[in-house]
């Protein structure tokens, strides 16, 4: 035979209550402080992406007008050698300067191509791990859904709970 609870027991057991569903709910404020921090996260990488589109934009419009330009000049110097063939020296050290910057031209290029297949890269690795968050935010959504479901349930059953023994 047990012995008769006392109001002591029972405050007991109400602070104990009470105790576990506060760390419940500190619990619950804290996973969403957490997804808060993860949005902000995905905010700034999405700025950043934005932010290496447009440099990748505004470098290839610089490429394709110093292309332009290179073309011009190569232009107007084939037009110099027609012009001046008699100078058949002078002619020959300008078409190698030419040589020489469009070997460094492609250089330039091809090493510019290489930026872009790599800043290419690291864009859709971003958007891979963007597309992980968003699976692991709305992963955690349903837990929150359930938390709070199993949190109404606790609270329902602390609220039965001591209504019977405020009735006993």
């Amino acid at each position: 035979m047990t012995t008769p609870k006392t109001k002591r027991d029972r405050s007991a057991g109400r602070h104990h209550r009470h105790t576990a569903i506060q760390t419940i709910i500190d619990n619950h404020n804290q996973v969403r402080t957490d997804i808060d921090s993860l949005d902000n996260s995905v905010a700034c990488l999405q700025d950043e992406l934005c932010e290496t589109r447009r440099l990748t934009d505004h470098l290839n419009g610089r490429v394709a007008q110093h292309a332009k330009d290179v073309n011009a000049n190569v232009g107007f110097a084939m037009q110099c050698i027609v012009e001046t063939e008699r100078k058949l020296t002078e002619t020959e050290c300008a078409v190698g300067i030419l040589q020489g910057a469009g070997k460094d031209q492609r250089k330039a290029l091809a090493q510019l191509d290489r930026y872009t297949k790599r800043l290419h890269a690291k864009q859709t690795s971003q958007n891979q791990d963007l597309t992980l968050v968003r699976a692991d935010l709305a992963e955690m959504e349903k837990k929150f859904i359930t938390l709070a479901w199993i949190t109404l349930g606790i609270w329902l059953a602390a609220a039965l709970t001591i209504l019977i023994l405020l009735l006993i």
